[in-house]
């Protein structure tokens, strides 16, 4: 908007310029950097996920194996990440795929979610971090989730209580995109019941996805969401092939049978940018937003910096209440000690006494004895001696 008394900019037609050379700049610069995206997989195992994956990127991408060899080994409930680099007529798509391949598996599936919403939060609290440092790069890489593809079971009878509840736990940290997975286990008639079922349900919930602009079952073939997608098992034919069965042949690459080819060109081929962007304007907007409004207090229109006099008032009065709270220790104790200190000087001194007392009594007793032995030892001097025996000269004149 317009400052107050600002006239309205005066729009010129120019030729000559060189400003229809500002596209291809651009278009320029973005080679030359290339695409981040960062896709998170969310869904119960065995959903085709992986070969999916594959199939989209047209690449043997998705290699985590959770599993290893031995499949009765317990999934991980933590989340997994890898990272490539995808590269088509000089452009450079560097790709992260974070996957949690022990989502669903537990008996009790009330908080799996948790390892998802930390990643998610994890990362945006991370880019903003990295944005409000004093001193920071001129770029640094861009890990928030630009895409969240949940993968719903085909059952044919809506959303599971466990979708609504990841869903909702999930939907402000990343675009939602919802994709049935196993397709081909539907007939084509069921795929649209059930699609339209599921988002019937999600809005019923409160629960929004990422809906494309142009995806609304458009002449174009867009489908609207949730995506009905499939995929077959080889690398070398679109979408891995087709898929046999005893009551006919499935191929993913048939939009009327599966929307994988639809999902593949929405997703890359026309709304990358438009994912990434919406990330950054309303997913880590909204983020950044409640982050700083719970900094400042709760004031959602409010920054730190506007409330900094507000913040130094606090500390200080907090810290003069921590110091008076010590002083105030430190005066507790030094009276406890000081008497400590007054009591154990009472009961030295009774002690001192008592000694004293005893001292005494020893003494006047060494006196007395003292004196009883001199006046013996002067009786013992004075009184004469024995006269002398004659028995030995008797024995001789005998």
């Amino acid at each position: 908007m317009a400052a107050a008394g600002a006239e309205a900019p005066v729009e010129l037609e120019v030729t000559g310029t060189g400003l229809g050379g500002l596209p291809d700049q651009h278009h320029a610069a973005a080679s030359e950097k290339g695409f981040e995206f960062n896709v998170m997989i969310a869904g119960e195992t065995g959903l085709g996920k992986s070969t999916f994956l594959n199939a989209m990127f047209a690449a043997d991408v998705h290699t985590i194996k959770p599993y290893g060899e031995d499949y009765r080994v317990t999934p991980t409930a933590e989340t997994m990440t890898q990272s490539f680099t995808l590269t088509e007529d000089e452009v450079q798509l560097r790709v992260s795929l974070i996957d949690t391949p022990g989502f669903g598996t537990e008996l009790d599936n009330t908080r799996c979610w948790v390892p998802l919403k930390a990643e998610l939060e994890g990362r945006l609290k991370d880019y903003m971090n990295a944005e409000a440092k004093v001193e920071r790069e001129t770029s640094w890489p861009d890990l928030r989730v630009h895409c969240l593809l949940y993968f719903i079971s085909p059952t044919g009878h809506g959303l599971k209580a466990l979708d609504v509840a990841v869903l909702r736990e999930l939907q402000p940290f990343a675009k939602v995109v919802p994709l049935i997975g196993k397709g081909d286990l539907l007939t084509t008639a069921e795929q649209k019941a059930f699609r339209a079922r599921v988002a019937a349900e999600l809005r019923e919930a409160g629960i929004r996805f990422y809906e494309f602009p142009c995806a609304e079952d458009d002449e174009a073939g867009n489908p609207a969401p949730p995506f009905c997608v499939s995929a077959g098992s080889g690398s070398a034919a679109p979408f891995g092939g087709t898929r046999e069965y005893p009551w006919g042949v499935h191929d993913p690459a048939d939009p009327t049978q599966s929307d994988a080819a639809a999902v593949r060109r929405l997703l890359i081929g026309t709304h990358l940018t438009s994912l990434i962007h919406g990330t950054h304007t309303q997913v880590y907007e909204s983020y950044r937003a409640t982050a700083l409004a719970t900094t400042s207090g709760g004031e959602r229109g409010a920054t730190p910096l506007a409330d900094f006099d507000d913040l130094k008032q606090g500390h200080s009065q907090k810290r003069d209440a921590i110091q008076a709270d010590m002083e105030e220790a430190f005066r507790r104790t030094q009276a406890d000690h000081e008497k400590e200190l007054r009591d154990l000087e009472s009961v030295l001194l009774e002690e001192h006494e008592t000694l004293q007392r005893e001292l005494l009594v020893l003494k006047r007793e060494v006196e007395d004895k003292t004196k009883q032995f001199e006046a013996e030892k002067v009786l013992a001097e004075v009184k004469p001696a024995p006269p002398p025996t004659n028995k030995k000269t008797k024995r001789l004149f005998k």
